[in-house]
């Protein structure tokens, strides 16, 4: 029987030395596959980096526009002041108000405006445009679409997703519809990297376990395309309290993004037989992450377009198999929106009539039989004077002809062609790359099986 055991060992042991040669087989096979499809990055590289030229081109004379406007309030000749209402006493019918500024993104906290007509209109976080005062415009960007199937052979990361988490927080909140399937590729031990400084302590945090709970924002919408204010989301739930935080949305508008990497040190990943290897039964195609080119992501994806949609530029993941199920939909990723300030022609004043400043307060009392907005309004506000602002009227229209001109002007059609053509090119190099990291994936599981066995068989008191 010893005899046996002893010759079934030498016979496993053979396969795993097999095994192993065929790993190593597969590996060099796998570089040379990977040279070559290094072949069309260069021209891929170069093609984006002349349409991102171009694209920036038209980008920037959109921020001349913002330029323009702002001008024309910084010289007084519009304002970006209004009267916001603090609280309306309707015993002795007044008005209590406070001078708020109009920001270029979205406000924090709810607030009711007066305008000075009279109107009074509640705006809920994260609206912009308060009172009309605020114009959109949609930015130009290069949308990408990566799938796994296309990281570099050397990429340890996991997934990219907008997330919120708190100050001396250890839970981090994925803002997905499909975040549960997102952490299904998650695991404990993973590095996660945040896209906003300050947030952790060190560079990094690490997963230690995983959750669930509730995120209430306006901006849910505008990432995920579903209509909502509430999600349920799973969490991460992090090795060390945060020292910052990530709202929704940033004070500038954005939102932070999170990226999940395998630990360097990871037991798996230092054993040179798992190196370039992924799961045998791994989809090649899903999560799919989509992106919007920069200078540091040239030649990324499978497929580009280009984008004017005014959708967030924060990178995000989803499963596209999904899209069929419960109103699954694609996530909102874009260039961006970028705001011009045109402001108020009327100025909030003080009781003397003089202009107020932001924070200042009024209270205005008296208003016959009841709070009437109309006559607060009339008190509340004075016209601007427009001597001398044809000049600043003038400069917007100047600006707002180049920038027309140059998104008329914009033609990167034939080089955004060029591009996809070479990505469809390497895709197929990528797909033969990945079947080889798959193969290597399976080789390993038939070594651990054979660990297992060979365990099983050294441990004779069973047998």
């Amino acid at each position: 029987m010893a005899k046996s055991i002893d010759k079934l060992g030498d016979i496993i042991q053979e396969k795993i030395t097999i095994k192993r040669n065929e790993i190593e087989f597969l590996k060099d096979k796998l570089v040379v596959l990977d040279n070559e499809r290094d072949l069309p990055l260069g021209i891929i590289k170069t093609l984006d980096k002349e349409i991102l030229a171009q694209t920036d081109n038209v980008n920037t004379k959109l921020q001349a526009v913002k330029t323009a406007y702002q001008a024309r309030i910084d010289a007084g000749c519009r304002t970006d002041l209004y009267w916001k209402v603090v609280g309306i006493g309707t015993t002795s019918n007044t008005f209590t108000l406070e001078v708020d500024q109009l920001g270029n993104v979205g406000i924090a906290d709810t607030i009711t405006h007066l305008s000075s007509s009279g109107g009074i209109t509640t705006y809920q976080p994260g609206s912009v445009n308060i009172g009309g005062a605020n114009t959109p415009d949609n930015l130009y960007g290069i949308k990408y679409y990566d799938q796994p199937y296309m990281k570099d052979i050397g990429d340890t990361t996991l997934g990219e997703f907008v997330g919120v988490v708190g100050v001396g927080a250890t839970e981090l909140a994925i803002v997905s519809q499909i975040s549960d399937q997102l952490i299904q590729g998650y695991e404990v031990g993973n590095f996660i990297v945040s896209g906003k400084d300050g947030i952790f302590a060190a560079d990094y945090n690490t997963i230690v376990g995983f959750g669930s709970t509730t995120i209430n924002s306006n901006e849910i919408e505008s990432i995920t395309g579903i209509s909502t204010t509430s999600l349920a989301v799973s969490t991460i739930l992090l090795e060390n309290n945060t020292v910052g935080f990530a709202s929704l949305p940033e004070s500038d508008g954005s939102y932070v993004t999170f990226t999940v990497v395998v630990d360097p040190d990871d037991e798996q990943a230092k054993q040179a037989r798992f190196k370039y290897s992924v799961k045998f039964t791994e989809n090649p195609f899903s999560p799919e992450t989509i992106g919007i080119i920069d200078s540091s992501t040239l030649g990324a994806g499978s497929r580009i377009e280009i984008d004017n949609s005014g959708k967030p530029p924060e990178t995000q993941q989803w499963k596209p198999e999904l899209k069929s199920l419960d109103d699954i939909k694609e996530p909102n990723v874009g260039g961006g929106k970028i705001y011009y300030k045109v402001g108020f022609t009327d100025q909030p004043v003080d009781a003397l009539g003089n202009p107020a400043s932001k924070g200042d307060t009024r209270i205005i009392v008296g208003l016959g039989t009841v709070p009437n907005p109309v006559t607060a309004a009339s008190l509340a506000y004075s016209a601007i004077s427009q001597s001398g602002c044809s000049s600043y009227n003038t400069a917007i229209t100047n600006a707002e002809s180049v920038r027309d001109a140059a998104e008329s002007s914009l033609s990167v059609s034939d080089r955004a062609n060029a591009a996809v053509a070479l990505r469809e090119e390497r895709n197929t190099y990528s797909l033969r790359i990945w079947g080889l990291r798959q193969s290597i994936g399976g080789e390993n599981d038939e070594i651990d099986r054979y660990d297992g066995l060979i365990s099983y068989i050294n441990n004779q008191s069973v047998i």
